[in-house]
């Protein structure tokens, strides 16, 4: 029977691997910057690390449900681990994006997979703690990740820092294989019970990633528009910073309240409240423009913005199909990848367009009408934690 240590040292490795990509994204960045290769070919190398989670989201997760977690962690951690040691190894501009593409790999792999694991080794009374646990190490790596990078290039310099963060994917793959036995197996031909075409000819799932999307359109719409309201404003870089810090620590600190609020309200208005938040901050930030008060709004984009993506991810593997949870997991990540792709451009043509005061009130404004139409929907909150769940989870 799996036990609570056995998730700690999951969440563990969990976070010093995605603690490695986020470090490895902000390495290979300012490599190639230092390099010469310019703003433009630096973004096509950014590009070159998601591009894999739009092509290997749903093939990595229908995998994992037919032969399990172990071997695609440890060989996806190996994968990054090479490509991180070939601008060491090979310096050069090929090499920088032959390295960022195999990282992507190991991200996408990571992503999709923590999910899925985190949620076999949960009762299904235990999910909104566990996904909440894991929302927690999401933030505690977007936080730590680049700090580590930062320090990794000051001390070592680019190469080098690229060579010790292959070791911690090493490492990573190492631990994999050592607990490896304990992981939850996979389900083999049941994995085949609920096929693709039947997720997707299913109308509940499309709502789903409806909701999933402007969730996501709201994460990723503060960190590039608020940068450049900060700096028409005449901000200083370091006050954008602490602006955007602000936001994002409370959103971390707002996590720890999940396992108490998703069952009080249930997953649907929580989310609805979650967008109706996330909205508001949205239209009222382009009429604020003393930091104080910017700080005040990107407080309460964080306390919106802290429960819509872990509510999204626990909806999402509790109405996946049985043995079919790592598909599911692989689909919306696919969305997700379709939204960062396409929303920065979006905002930047609307932004030149209109002007940034209208993409502020736009994306606010969906966000109202996603949250009405989510609340309209929402069943009822139920009168004790849930104890139902489909999503493949099992005993421990």
């Amino acid at each position: 029977m799996l036990g609570m240590p056995l998730r700690r040292v999951v969440f563990g490795i969990l976070y010093l691997a995605i603690a490695a990509t986020f470090a490895a994204r902000m390495v290979l960045t300012l490599y190639a910057l230092d390099a010469g290769l310019g703003e433009f070919r630096t973004g096509l190398l950014a590009a070159m690390i998601q591009l894999p989670s739009l092509f290997l989201s749903v093939p990595v997760g229908m995998l994992c449900d037919r032969y399990g977690a172990r071997w695609l962690m440890a060989g996806a951690a190996l994968t990054g681990a090479a490509g991180l040691a070939l601008p060491y190894a090979l310096p050069g501009v090929a090499s920088l994006f032959v390295g960022a593409a195999l990282l992507g790999v190991f991200s996408v792999v990571i992503m999709v997979l923590s999910q899925v694991v985190v949620g076999q080794l949960s009762h299904p009374d235990e999910l909104t703690r566990t996904y909440g646990n894991l929302a927690l190490v999401l933030s505690a790596t977007a936080m730590t990740g680049p700090l580590v990078g930062g320090y990794a290039i000051q001390l070592l310099g680019h190469e080098r820092a690229c060579l010790a963060l292959a070791g911690v994917a090493v490492l990573v793959a190492a631990s994999v294989l050592a607990i490896g036995s304990r992981l939850p197996p996979g389900q083999g031909a049941r994995a085949a019970q609920t096929r693709l075409g039947d997720t997707l000819r299913d109308p509940g799932f499309w709502r789903i990633m409806w909701m999933n999307a402007v969730v996501q359109m709201a994460v990723d719409f503060y960190p590039f528009c608020m940068p450049l309201y900060g700096h028409a404003l005449g901000l200083e870089p370091a006050v954008i910073g602490w602006i955007m810090a602000s936001g994002s620590a409370t959103s971390f600190a707002m996590r720890f309240t999940l396992p108490h609020t998703v069952p009080r309200f249930g997953e649907e208005r929580l989310l609805a409240f979650s967008m109706g938040m996330t909205g508001l901050a949205f239209m009222v930030m382009p009429f604020m423009d003393a930091p104080l008060l910017l700080v005040c709004a990107a407080m309460l984009y964080g306390i919106g913005v802290s429960s819509g993506a872990p509510v999204t991810t626990l909806i999402m593997y509790k109405r996946s199909g049985k043995g079919a949870a790592g598909q599911s997991m692989g689909l919306r990540m696919t969305g997700n990848a379709i939204v960062r792709i396409a929303g920065p451009s979006g905002y930047g043509a609307l932004s030149v367009a209109a002007g940034l005061f209208t993409v502020f009130l736009t994306c606010g404004a969906l966000l109202w009408i996603s949250a009405l139409a989510v609340l309209r929907d929402a069943p009822a909150p139920a009168p004790r934690p849930e104890r139902g769940g489909t999503g493949g989870g099992r005993s421990t």
